[in-house]
């Protein structure tokens, strides 16, 4: 009788972990999963333990052996608890929702890790496309950056270039300054009288409107009139032609074309002149 009982838990206990998950569901733990067969099998165990408890305890009495005070006394320890383990089993949580559960969190860990493997190669992929198309940029990159140093260093050359044109112009300037002054005082009296003034002012516009240079023509009379004698005209002309380039105040270059073309005729003008050494 204890062999059968014995039996009859051990069965109990390791059944559960035969079952299977058979839906796409995770299993709920706490449900409870006791079946007609649970409900047999506990029975079963309840009464073989309850049998052999009470055929132990007749045997004492009638044959009083101590092989038989052993066994009953054996018996009755360890019945109580296979009956009480195998109610627990059957109407409390289930140990086979556990297993479930666990081995559908195991397939659906692999299934997530195989959609990670497989997102690791592409992912892989893209970065190897990527690590190309990051080379040929920087490739791109360096030749620009190259280019780019070479017009900073074109520009630069060009500014150099114009800021001595333009002194080369402003010297222009003077000269031609300078020779219509000299031939608009027309009395010889070494002023600029008013007359001889708006003469003077029509001539310089007409000729630096030839050569894309604009005049103030207000402001020149206005000096002009501050200190008429012609050597003072002439010091005002030297000193304004003479401003730094941001403080231009008199002209505005207008026409670079005329400009370069009067400067140029300028100076084949004054080498064909020029008298041979």
């Amino acid at each position: 009788m204890t062999s059968l009982a014995t039996a009859a838990a051990a069965s109990a206990l390791t059944e559960p972990l035969l079952g299977s998950i058979t839906t796409d569901e995770p299993p709920d733990p706490n449900q409870k999963t006791e079946t007609v067969g649970d409900k047999i099998k506990f029975w079963v165990v309840t009464g073989g333990g309850l049998t052999a408890m009470a055929a132990w305890g007749a045997s004492m009495g009638i044959v009083r052996k101590t092989v038989l005070y052993v066994s009953g006394a054996v018996g009755s320890v360890i019945a109580p608890p296979v009956i009480l383990r195998e109610r627990g089993l059957s109407k409390g949580r289930s140990l086979r929702g556990f297993i479930n559960l666990l081995r559908y969190e195991v397939n659906r860990l692999m299934e997530q890790n195989e959609i990670l493997h497989n997102e690791i190669d592409n992912l892989e992929g893209e970065i190897g496309r990527l690590k190309v198309f990051e080379d040929k940029l920087t490739a791109i990159a360096e030749i620009q950056g190259m280019q780019v140093d070479h017009l900073v260093s074109l520009v630069d050359e060009n500014g150099k270039v114009l800021k001595e044109m333009k002194q080369i112009v402003k010297g222009k300037i003077l000269q031609d300054m300078i020779g219509v002054i000299l031939a608009a005082d027309q009395n010889r009296d070494f002023k600029i009288d008013e007359h001889e003034l708006q003469l003077l002012t029509m001539r310089l516009k007409t000729m630096f409107d030839a050569q894309g240079i604009t005049m103030d023509i207000d402001l020149f009379q206005e000096l002009v009139r501050f200190n008429p004698t012609l050597e003072g005209v002439l010091q005002t002309a030297k000193e304004l032609v003479s401003e730094d380039d941001d403080n231009d105040v008199l002209f505005k270059f207008t026409d670079g074309n005329k400009l370069r073309d009067s400067v140029m005729k300028s100076f084949t003008n004054r080498g064909k002149t020029a008298a041979p050494l």
